[in-house]
């Protein structure tokens, strides 16, 4: 399973995307596929998605579109506050564990 970026050549939100991905270090699970302006209908319509970049999970089963950038970083985020919520809980826990 990996990430897949079709990333416009010049895009604003695209260069964005790949930049929040590069940070997670994904290595062969980021996969950025470089699109010319001149093929850029060509994607839209093999892809279903009128913006760039254009984002999916990709298994050998399946392709999951995740959307642009916007859905990408709202994903991350939620991500991010499981996991403070998780660390918090359990904090929690073991600070009650010492109080009782």
């Amino acid at each position: 399973m990996y990430l897949c970026i079709y990333s416009l050549v010049g895009c604003y939100f695209s260069q964005k995307a790949e930049l929040i991905m590069m940070d997670y270090k994904l290595g062969k699970k980021l996969k950025v596929i470089k699109v010319l302006q001149k093929d850029k209908s060509k994607y839209k319509k093999k892809n279903k998605m009128e913006t760039f970049p254009q984002i999916f999970i990709v298994d050998s089963k399946s392709k999951i579109k995740i959307g642009g950038s916007d859905k990408l970083e709202n994903i991350l985020r939620i991500i991010n506050e499981i996991k403070t919520y998780e660390i918090t809980i359990n904090n929690v826990c073991a600070l009650n564990d010492l109080i009782n």
